[in-house]
């Protein structure tokens, strides 16, 4: 019986998923422009310089356009000591900086929460599985801010960021125990504030137009600490 329900649970939700990639969609099309007007000029100036740092931390660690083939590369080890490298660094450092630093106006503006959903969400799906372990600690700090001070604003990014990127990678057998360990970091803190658990739980497996989040991700870490 108690198998019978769990499926018929089941059965209900994914009749509700046409419901969840058509409020995905509505959500993409109201996010699609640049900001028009600014509060004031210094607003205007932090929102650019937060999109450049984004567009530098989103290029490649050898394509750095000022710098030889050489200089963009990354050593043998993955550490890398590129210019373009370097830059990719220092831009993921300032970003993690803002987000730590972020203000009232920074954390609730639209203007902002789009930059972080277009810009930054990008850069991070492309860093988090980087070569480069100083790319790959950084990005994961970032998500960590993100999921501590934004979760409100990016609940179909959280959704994506760890179906789709963490757990794969915890999952995948051709992930390297460095890389799974920098992930296993990141639910370390997430699991240390029981509320953002508790938010999980009710935002997602409770919710029919979403995954099974938090009931995925005991799972993943069972097997983790089972050794598979």
């Amino acid at each position: 019986d108690g198998a019978d329900g769990t499926a018929a649970g089941e059965a209900s939700k994914k009749e509700q998923h046409p419901n969840k990639e058509a409020s995905k969609k509505k959500g993409q099309r109201e996010r699609t422009s640049e900001p028009a007007s600014f509060d004031s000029v210094l607003h205007k100036d932090a929102y650019l310089l937060f999109r450049a740092l984004c567009k530098l931390s989103m290029r490649a660690e050898g394509s750095s356009p000022s710098s030889s083939d050489a200089e963009g590369a990354t050593s043998a080890d993955g550490s890398g000591s590129g210019v373009a490298l370097q830059s990719k660094l220092m831009a993921l450092s300032s970003l993690l900086g803002i987000l730590e630093n972020a203000g009232p106006t920074f954390r609730s503006s639209d203007k902002f929460i789009f930059a972080i959903r277009q810009y930054l969400c990008v850069s991070l799906l492309k860093n988090c599985t980087s070569v480069v372990p100083a790319v790959v600690h950084l990005s994961l700090q970032l998500f960590v801010k993100l999921t501590a001070n934004f979760k409100g604003h990016l609940k179909a990014e959280i959704e994506v960021f760890i179906c789709n990127v963490f757990l794969r990678l915890l999952e995948s057998e051709n992930s390297t125990s460095g890389h799974k360990a920098l992930v296993l970091e990141v639910f370390t803190a997430i699991c240390q504030d029981p509320q953002a658990l508790v938010e999980i739980f009710l935002n997602y497996d409770c919710n029919f137009e979403n995954d099974d989040l938090f009931r995925r991700i005991v799972i993943s870490l069972s097997k983790v600490a089972k050794g598979g």
